[in-house]
């Protein structure tokens, strides 16, 4: 439970997003809640999934995430994709951007074309995951953007990445790569504000015309009537 200074009440689980606002910073501060499990919660749901944790490649990082994360990672969706998959997603979420599935579907040479959107999506969180998990601690602005940048529901599926998953070299390229999707991210939301501003301003100049068209119309119709009485009846 998280009370308030009016002493409200509300419930909150592991992974709750809390931010407060600073009279000093310009950012607020943000905070992940991540609640311990009681040793029943701990074991391993199968021997399967218990053989993956203990795997070399995982990181303990990665194992404190299994362990305070609440659901089970989709094993079967895991194994599904091959190397081979997985880097063109690497390689077309570093030229696109997170989120744009349909454009990095139809421009993957027929790679992903077969992927759903929820796919691609979950294992684009994978791959931002493995990424925030190579972060050096001086990067705690850009590993809290790549935190919230993920699209995750609760409902939706979560698989778990292996280190070579994403390429032998994920530990050096983790900063470069995590900066350069916050760039894309960035760009993409001025190329939207510029859209958005362009099609309210096409708005305005369409009004203003039949505006203009009308005061026209009108000032014509009070010519025809001065010059058919002989007098302004208008003014």
């Amino acid at each position: 439970m998280f009370f308030s200074e009016n002493s409200d009440s509300i419930n909150i689980k592991s992974f709750d997003r809390i931010s407060f606002e600073c009279r000093v910073c310009v950012s607020p501060h943000i905070y992940i809640i991540i609640f311990p499990k009681t040793r029943e919660e701990l074991t391993p749901v199968s021997a399967e999934f218990n053989n993956f944790i203990i795997d070399d490649t995982t990181s303990s990082n990665l194992r404190l995430i299994i362990e305070s994360i609440n659901k089970k990672p989709d094993l079967v969706l895991a194994n599904k994709w091959t190397s081979h998959e997985k880097d063109s997603l690497r390689k077309y979420i570093l030229i696109f951007g997170y989120g744009r599935w349909k454009i990095i579907k139809y421009n993957s040479g027929g790679v992903l074309i077969e992927k759903s959107e929820q796919e691609l999506k979950v294992f684009s969180n994978a791959f931002i995951r493995t990424i925030i998990e190579f972060l050096p601690l001086e990067k705690s602005e850009l590993k809290k953007f790549l935190v919230n940048l993920i699209d995750e529901k609760p409902d939706d599926p979560f698989i778990l990445s292996k280190r070579d998953d994403w390429g032998t070299l994920i530990k050096q390229r983790a900063p470069a790569w995590g900066k350069r999707i916050q760039l894309i991210y960035r760009v993409c939301l001025i190329i939207e504000k510029f859209k958005s501003e362009r099609k309210k301003n096409k708005e305005i100049r369409k009004n203003l015309d039949e505006g203009t068209e009308k005061n026209e119309i009108i000032e014509k119709l009070k010519s025809e009537l001065n010059k058919t009485y002989g007098k302004k009846c208008f003014k």
